[in-house]
Parts: structure tokens; sequence; C-alpha cells
């Protein structure tokens, strides 16, 4: 509001001093332009910040998706193993079942303990790979989570973005109107001193 008064002020006494106004106006222009200046600079570090960020974003997302993708390789992996693992032992009951059926106690009974033991060997394994197959189904899960926290972050950096691009334009524009407003006012002040000279 100072600045305008000053202007005004400065226009009116033009006629009187036509040097003095000439100097404002070009103080003006030099004035326009430095904030032109500065603000072009904000913005293009601002585009440099949010560039990275975004980057970091699309970085961080793609990472998420390969481990997503290996962990679903691992699941389909772990579910085969755990369904053959799931055949032997009915096969080894099966096979149990049938020698014990078969041949007398005291024949077999040596065969038939070690069987046992394998038996209980593999149903360790099937259970192990059960708890494997339950903690990569939770760090999936995590995945899911992370990935979707990561795109929301993403989508956020991509309006904040939008926003400071869409401000910074405007004000860019509103200055150069000033400037060209300057210019043109400075342009016709030299014009009427030149024609009073």
């Amino acid at each position: 509001m100072n600045k305008e008064l000053g202007r005004t002020r400065n226009f009116q006494k033009g006629f009187s001093d036509p040097n003095a106004l000439q100097q404002q106006h070009q103080s003006d222009v030099e004035s326009l332009k430095r904030e032109l200046q500065v603000l072009s600079e904000q913005y293009s570090q601002k585009c440099l910040q949010i560039g990275g960020l975004v980057q970091k974003a699309e970085e961080q997302e793609q990472m998420l998706q390969r481990c997503q993708q290996e962990g679903k390789e691992l699941l389909r992996q772990n579910q085969e193993l755990q369904k053959r693992l799931s055949e032997e032992i009915g096969q080894l009951r099966e096979f149990i079942a049938a020698r014990g059926a078969r041949d007398s106690a005291s024949h077999n009974e040596k065969s038939s303990c070690e069987l046992q033991v394998l038996l209980r060997v593999k149903e360790n394994e099937l259970q192990y790979q059960k708890q494997e197959v339950q903690c990569l189904r939770d760090e999936l899960q995590m995945m899911q989570k992370d990935k979707k926290f990561a795109s929301g972050k993403y989508h956020d950096i991509y309006l904040e973005l939008k926003h400071i691009k869409q401000r910074s334009e405007r004000e860019i524009e509103h200055l150069k109107e000033h400037l060209r407003l300057a210019m043109a006012a400075l342009e016709e002040k030299e014009m009427l001193h030149n024609n009073i000279g």
C-alpha cells in the first residue's frame, strides 16, 4: 500500500520532475524483474525437490512389488512342498498299516519302528512348512500395507507438486503482468518527456 502511495506521489510530481519519475519506473521494473527471478528459482528448486521425492516413492513402490512377487513365489513353492509332504506321510501310513497286517509282529518290529520315526520326522517337517507358509502370508500382508501406504504418499506428493506448480504459475503471470504494465508506463513517460523536451 505504501509502495503504491509512493508511486502515486511520484506520478503527480512527474510532470515537474520527469527524470525522477523515469528513475522510479526503472527501479520498479528492476524490482519486479528481481521478484520474478527469485520466484522462478524457488519454483525450479521446489520442482527438483518434489521430483526427487516422486522418484524415491516410485523406487520404493517398485521394490515392494518385487518383494511381493518373490514372496508369492516362495509361498507357492512352500505350498507345493507341503502338498508333497502330506502325500508322503499318507503313503508312509498306508505302507506301515499294510506291513503291520501282512507280517508278524516279531519279524517286522524293527522296520515298523523305523517307519514310525520316519513318519514323525515327516509330520514335523510338514508342521514346519505350515508355519513357514503362515509367516510368508503375514509378510505378504505387511508388504501390501506398505505398498498401499507408498502409493498414498506418492499421490500426496503428486498433488502437492500440482498445487505448487499452479500457484507459482499464477504468481509468475501476475509478476509478468506487473512488469509489462511498468514497462508500458515507462515507455509512455519517456514519450511524454521527449514531447515536452
